[in-house]
């Protein structure tokens, strides 16, 4: 991750784990962390899981007044912010977060579709660029600073062949003119536990299964 970003992610983790928000964080955890997706520290998924906790907790969590803790460290700190930081907040405003398919990968600029939307994306990566390879698909958001796209860090892999049903499921959402990708993306991620831990089974059979059983099952009530 581009240090810079890093920075800014790692004080709005510091803000939104301490004080006031512990209650709320762990009544969050048992939220996002369902049955399917309990986790363990000796489990090796276990800083994977961690990252996209804080990432949705950060950004998409909801609070009693309806702001998310990012936005509320913005109303609170605004007015302390040097012009950079400034700069740099309002343009995490603007993330996406969603299902992506790497299309290219090529001096650290890896290029990615977005499954819900369709736009490309050019984002940058400093770190681990060969890691993203052509066809992986990634459940993952990305942030703008200083005119670049990157990768917050939290992410959720799938298998490439399961991309035509995750796809599906896509464009049903976008026929209903909803544009919250989050409830169908947690599915998918319930989803991805299930193959981790059957890694032995044929992926698109898992993920057929799954989107069936959880057809009809508001989020709370997937088992």
């Amino acid at each position: 991750m581009y240090r810079d970003l890093a920075k800014y992610i790692d004080r709005l983790i510091e803000f939104s784990t301490k004080g006031a928000f512990l209650k709320d964080m762990e009544k969050a955890k048992k939220e996002f962390f369902h049955p399917d997706a309990r986790i363990f520290e000796d489990d090796r998924a276990f800083e994977r899981r961690m990252a996209l906790f804080f990432d949705w907790y950060v950004f998409d969590r909801k609070l009693k007044d309806g702001k998310t803790p990012f936005t509320l460290y913005i109303d609170e700190h605004a007015s302390k912010m040097s012009p950079e930081d400034n700069v740099a907040f309002q343009g995490f405003l603007k993330n996406t977060h969603s299902l992506f398919e790497v299309l290219s990968n090529a001096k650290k600029i890896i290029v990615v579709r977005d499954l819900f939307t369709k736009k490309k994306h050019s984002v940058h990566e400093e770190e681990n660029p060969l890691f993203f390879q052509k066809r992986l698909l990634l459940e993952a958001r990305i942030i703008t600073l200083k005119d670049k796209e990157y990768f917050s860090g939290a992410f959720c892999f799938h298998p490439p062949e399961v991309k035509k049903l995750l796809s599906k499921e896509l464009k049903k959402l976008r026929k209903s003119k909803l544009k919250d990708t989050g409830p169908l993306l947690r599915k998918f991620f319930l989803i991805a536990i299930r193959w981790e831990r059957y890694s032995h089974v044929d992926p698109y059979r898992i993920y057929s299964d799954a989107l069936k059983e959880y057809a009809e099952k508001p989020l709370g009530e997937v088992t």
